[in-house]
């Protein structure tokens, strides 16, 4: 961490490595270390027989030759990192602000939601009430056409009867009154 760089030990692609990086920011220089071809003792071939590591890192390879600032104590650098840590804690704030004006957004759009939910769910009932009321009251009227319909067929089997009678009486006119009607009857 002091200076500023990754180092990374080994890897697996299809087989096993035995390098060593040193990775450092853009700018910076980086450093590939390989192992050196040594002979292994008998004890460590039977401790690790899959991996085949190497025994010692030794030889340094430099890929990219870029320097280093000189001294880390200069003014001018410090300052300038003075400067990109404002600018960061600036852009934080500024960020933090935001996502606080827009959290504050959403919970107000969130208000608004469970408000128009709630009249909704208010109306819903109040007209699942009144639906409820409407389909009592057509009920009642069915069962009142059902009964109305009832009393209709009764006064069509009464006029019948009614015609029935009448005709009876009008025979019984025009045949005549009296013993010998009754008689002859």
């Amino acid at each position: 961490p002091m200076y500023g760089a990754l180092l990374s030990f080994g890897g697996y692609n299809g087989k096993y490595h035995n390098e060593v990086n040193v990775y450092k920011p853009s700018g910076l220089e980086m450093i590939s270390v390989t192992p050196l071809k040594t002979a292994e003792s008998p004890d460590a071939r039977e401790s690790e027989p899959e991996y085949n590591h190497k025994a010692s890192v030794t030889q340094h390879e430099v890929i990219n030759n870029h320097e280093t600032p000189s001294n880390p104590q200069d003014p001018t650098v410090l300052e300038a990192a003075r400067k990109e840590a404002e600018d960061k804690v600036r852009e934080a704030t500024a960020a933090k602000e935001s996502a606080a004006h827009e959290l504050a957004l959403m919970r107000r759009q969130l208000v608004g939601a469970q408000n128009a939910l709630a009249d909704t769910e208010k109306t819903l009932e109040e007209l699942r009430s009144v639906a409820a009321a409407e389909q009592s009251k057509n009920f009642k009227l069915e069962v009142e056409i059902a009964e109305l319909r009832q009393k209709l067929s009764q006064m069509e089997e009464l006029e019948k009867e009614l015609d029935y009678h009448r005709r009876q009486a009008q025979e019984a006119a025009k045949k005549g009154t009296g013993l010998w009607s009754y008689i002859a009857g």
